[in-house]
């Protein structure tokens, strides 16, 4: 019977043994599950926060195709620091002085601001790459435009942005003497349009807007000064453009000799790079381009050369001034 009763308990002895791995082993397993529970949870959760903020940044960026920024929420916090921080003093609409460059079919007007000396400046850029040697002549145009009606769209401090004014920048860019390619980005915020703005003047001139009448940056468009009056009177039309007029006297097509006038494209073409040699004058040599040829219009000697034709023929030009400087 001792042996019997020995052998019952280790088997009894056997069998609790075997239960408490079981027991244990059961814990370990649910101790995992747990764990694999909680951890695909936090990865949930730092997921769907990752998402919601590539979603948030996603949303924020002006779509390419449509450049235009999201709807604002509210009034356009931030405005008025960053014009004042980065400009030095107040921005305005200039309706008088700035032209909207017709190739953007923008209605609208050019955004300025002005400083604390009280000296206003068109957000209107002209820029060119120019070297007469290689027969390159590059321009860059550059503007921040409001649109709608607002008449007196200031960042003075105590006055409050109108909620349904746009921005937009426009940028065209070729061959002096073609139509070029363009790109128009629009905003309803103007801290991210001016932005723009200024993005692009630096990626193209090398300077920024505050600095830009430093030295050029080689290799860089040149920033170049513009008479806003004229251009202003020039956008009127006849009357306040002068025509301009070239020399024949070798029976070319069978005219007699004579002065004969440019074509009205080309004649508002030589009068705009006339206005801006008056107000830089490093700028007297030009290389446009008309059709098939390319010409350097020299604004000192007052001369064209075709510097693609074989006979490199040289003629001489004129101006004869328009009715308001009579």
């Amino acid at each position: 019977m001792a042996g019997v009763t020995v052998k019952m308990e280790e088997e009894t002895e056997a069998r609790r043994s075997a239960r408490n791995q079981k027991l244990r082993r059961s814990d370990r397993i649910q101790k995992l599950m747990e764990q694999k529970v909680k951890a695909e949870a936090a990865s949930k959760v730092k997921s769907e926060a990752g998402g919601s903020s590539t979603k948030k940044k996603s949303q924020s960026k002006p779509a390419k195709a449509i450049a235009k920024s999201e709807p604002a929420k509210s009034k356009k916090a931030g405005l008025k620091s960053k014009v004042k921080r980065g400009m030095g003093g107040t921005g305005t609409v200039h309706g008088v002085l700035g032209v909207v460059d017709p190739a953007s079919g923008l209605n609208g007007k050019i955004y300025s601001w002005t400083d604390s000396l009280g000296t206003a400046a068109l957000l209107d850029v002209m820029a060119v790459l120019v070297d007469p040697s290689k027969n390159m002549d590059k321009y860059y145009v550059i503007q921040l435009v409001t649109l709608g009606d607002d008449e007196s769209d200031s960042m003075s401090d105590g006055e409050d942005e109108k909620e349904d004014v746009e921005y937009a920048v426009f940028q065209r860019w070729g061959r002096t003497g073609t139509s070029g390619q363009s790109l128009t980005l629009k905003f309803d915020d103007l801290e991210a349009a001016f932005k723009c703005f200024e993005d692009k003047f630096k990626d193209k001139v090398g300077l920024t807007w505050d600095t830009r009448a430093n030295s050029a940056v080689s290799g860089k468009y040149r920033f170049v000064l513009q008479d806003f009056t004229k251009k202003q009177l020039m956008s009127m039309g006849e009357g306040n453009v002068g025509q301009w007029q070239y020399w024949v006297d070798d029976n070319v097509d069978g005219k007699r000799t004579d002065w004969y006038d440019y074509d009205s494209m080309g004649n508002l073409l030589t009068e705009q790079l006339y206005l801006e040699s008056q107000t830089n004058s490093w700028l007297f040599q030009r290389v446009v381009q008309s059709g098939a040829w390319q010409y350097l219009v020299d604004l000192q000697q007052m001369t064209q050369t075709n510097v693609v034709h074989p006979a490199h023929t040289t003629r001489r030009i004129r101006r004869v001034p328009p009715e308001s400087e009579e």
